[in-house]
């Protein structure tokens, strides 16, 4: 699948992934205290038990499953490239949008993971550019994905005898 998209030869995929299915486990564990605070407080007479409740629910959101709301069904959809030329990614589910940047035009990478996605091994690596940002939701190994993607980057402007002296 990876092979339709690159024509040139010299062009190599170093790492490929899409969205892991451990953001499930989290979503379904947070439906699951979620749905157990509101039938304890049912449970309980109607004004001890939302005393109860609004507290655990303020606690909760806090502590969301992942800070980017996003569509279930989006992640099966969402996939992404890395190459020694571009970072590519496709989503969408009825429609499909590919997005193609050359890594040259990236000046830095970050990751983020909350304390749910730690536990699972997962979050997201958000590589940045001055025109142009890249955001590589819920990806497994996100540390090492920075890094290959950040050394790419490196390499890429190396290869083309570039470098960067932001002036803004």
């Amino acid at each position: 699948m990876a092979s339709a998209f690159i024509h040139n030869p010299n062009e190599q995929i170093i790492w490929e992934g899409k969205p892991s299915l451990r953001i499930l486990v989290v979503y379904a564990v947070f439906i699951l205290v979620m749905l157990s605070v509101i039938a304890v407080s049912i449970a309980m007479s109607l004004f001890w038990g939302m005393m109860l409740v609004i507290p655990i629910i303020v606690l909760l959101f806090l502590l969301r499953p992942y800070s980017r709301p996003i569509s279930i069904l989006d992640l099966f959809r969402r996939y992404y490239w890395l190459t020694n030329q571009r970072i590519v990614v496709r989503k969408g589910l009825l429609t499909k949008d590919i997005v193609e940047v050359d890594l040259v035009f990236f000046r830095a990478t970050a990751t983020h993971q909350n304390i749910w996605a730690r536990l699972l091994g997962i979050g997201d690596v958000y590589i940045q550019g001055k025109d142009n940002n890249v955001t590589l939701l819920g990806i497994t190994d996100p540390l090492k994905t920075k890094e290959l993607t950040r050394v790419s980057i490196l390499d890429r402007r190396q290869a083309m005898g570039l470098r960067f002296i932001d002036v803004t």
